[in-house]
């Protein structure tokens, strides 16, 4: 199980590090549009 429980916090590690990536691309792009406009 600890195995198990191991890989399931690396899934979860790299879920929080898309999400993350993807927020910060949204703030640019809005930033980059504001800029445009």
């Amino acid at each position: 199980t600890a195995i198990a429980l191991f890989r399931w916090n690396q899934v979860a590690l790299i879920l929080l590090c898309i999400f993350a990536v993807v927020i910060v691309a949204e703030i640019v792009v809005t930033k980059i549009r504001q800029k445009i406009i």
